[in-house]
């Protein structure tokens, strides 16, 4: 799992239906889910209205770790071309370089 949790607008109703005590555990289970995987025993309205939350942490970490595959995979195809040009680069003294380029100037 990752390193953290979303806490997404939409869960409001869902917390804002539980007493104190019960929103504490429900967050504190989000965080220990998020960083380990597993959380403490829940009651069982805590536990459900955790579920639901919980189906949306797994989501949210399957997108994430495809962004980084993805990501990942963009900075392979920049950084190890093996047809990269070292040379072609903007010369440094441009009034006294020699181009092959056909430039009017």
């Amino acid at each position: 799992m990752a390193k953290e949790a979303i806490l997404h607008q939409r869960y409001r109703r869902t917390i804002e239906k539980l007493n104190p005590e019960r929103v504490k555990a429900l967050i504190l289970a989000m965080f220990d889910y998020a960083e380990s995987g597993e959380h403490e025993e829940l009651d069982e309205v805590t536990d459900i209205a955790f579920t639901s939350i919980q189906e949306q942490m797994e989501y949210d970490d399957l997108q994430y770790q495809e962004k980084c595959d993805k990501n990942r995979e963009n900075i392979r195809k920049r950084w190890n071309k093996k047809d990269t040009t070292v040379y072609d680069r903007i010369p440094p003294y441009t009034n006294d370089t020699n181009t092959k380029s056909n430039t009017n100037t």
